[in-house]
């Protein structure tokens, strides 16, 4: 009688899983490949997390108070994450620090240290695009429908607190009887 090849309890876990998997969703296929009708994903196609309040960097405290604009903030992180700023910022330092202290460079820095028109490159094209986020930002808040919804939101708190109302439309007034 022959044996029989024995399998892998954990390798048995994982086709029970993958059956499993497949009779869920059977538009799934390993490798990444869909067949059978559109539309169903195990993962969306987009994921946005807002920052956690609350957690440090470097000793500067990341809370959701930390923007005077936090809608525009997001909007910022839409075009270039924190993450993506200062990493742009910290390789520019480093071919500027490098250019300023030759003798510091060891080999290790030296392998650190990215190509120095690339990292300027890159991070002028973050400011650029920070930049036009910015103006984007503007723009829809100093168009029609931007000074409308002001419109609507002073009208309502002027029901809501009259002290704050008054205080607002009078720097609106400034503004509008200005030079």
């Amino acid at each position: 009688m022959a044996s029989q090849p024995t399998v892998s309890p954990l390798l048995d876990s994982y086709g029970a899983w993958l059956r499993w998997l497949q009779a869920l969703a059977p538009t799934f296929v390993p490798g990444g490949q869909q067949s059978g009708p559109p539309g169903l994903t195990l993962a969306p196609e987009w994921l946005s997390q807002p920052i956690n309040p609350g957690w440090s960097f470097g000793g500067v405290y990341i809370t959701n108070q930390n923007s005077g604009d936090p809608e525009l903030e997001r909007r910022i992180l839409d075009v270039a994450s924190y993450g993506r700023q200062i990493g742009r910022v910290m390789d520019t330092l480093a071919v500027v620090v490098a250019q300023l202290d030759p003798d510091g460079m060891t080999g290790e820095r030296r392998a650190l240290t990215p190509n120095g028109k690339e990292a300027f490159d890159d991070f002028w094209d973050v400011m650029k695009r920070i930049r036009e986020a910015k103006s984007a930002e503007t723009a829809r808040r100093l168009s029609e429908t931007g000074i409308a919804r002001l419109a609507e939101d002073l009208k309502r708190l002027r029901d809501t607190d009259a002290g704050r109302y008054e205080r607002l439309a009078a720097i609106l007034r400034d503004c509008l009887d200005g030079p």
